[in-house]
């Protein structure tokens, strides 16, 4: 049982931690909406009627705030991962999982608004997380830079996806940390 939570857990953070890259860092095809990143993180979790639930309400909650420019909102990517995650976790407990999409979608929807306030200091973390990797990835920039000035070889491509790579490592752990628990209740 634990090893399957775990599993799940860890397949649910790495795959927010690439969809939340898309967000500001590489991309930017709205696959991080929570629109779509829900419905993706429930499929994996075993339970696509809460995901797509999930996904929708927190949708229309954050549709008005994107991150343009030096902007950080809410990570809305990071609540669909973790909100998605407790309403599949209240399903299962339920016992409405398998049970037909239509009655696991109802199911869903009533769990949704729970599911949100328990997620939202959890999204204040998210952002947190956020400022961290956009303060640490400066680094890059002034280390390519400063090696280009001293004339020295730089992989600009490289020094470029760095910023993307520790993005995603970065969401992915606090996913994890965050979803991990929640799913072993």
């Amino acid at each position: 049982m634990y090893s399957d939570v775990l599993i799940k857990s860890v397949a649910a953070s790495l795959s927010g931690g690439a969809l939340a890259v898309d967000r500001t860092a590489a991309f930017q095809t709205m696959v991080s909406r929570p629109i779509v990143a829900a419905p993706v993180i429930g499929y994996l979790l075993g339970s696509a009627a809460a995901g797509l639930a999930a996904g929708v309400v927190l949708e229309l909650l954050f549709i008005g705030d994107p991150p343009v420019g030096a902007h950080l909102p809410m990570h809305e990517t990071g609540l669909a991962v973790l909100v998605t995650a407790i309403t599949a976790t209240a399903l299962e407990a339920m016992g409405e999982e398998g049970s037909g999409m239509r009655v696991g979608f109802i199911g869903a929807a009533s769990a949704v608004p729970a599911s949100i306030l328990l997620s939202l200091p959890a999204g204040k973390l998210y952002m947190k997380a956020d400022i961290f990797v956009r303060r640490f990835n400066t680094r890059f920039f002034y280390a390519a830079s400063g090696r280009l000035e001293r004339g020295e070889a730089v992989s600009l491509q490289r020094e470029n996806l760095k910023g993307p790579a520790v993005l995603f490592a970065v969401n992915a752990l606090v996913f994890f940390v965050t979803t991990a628990p929640v799913m072993l209740i």
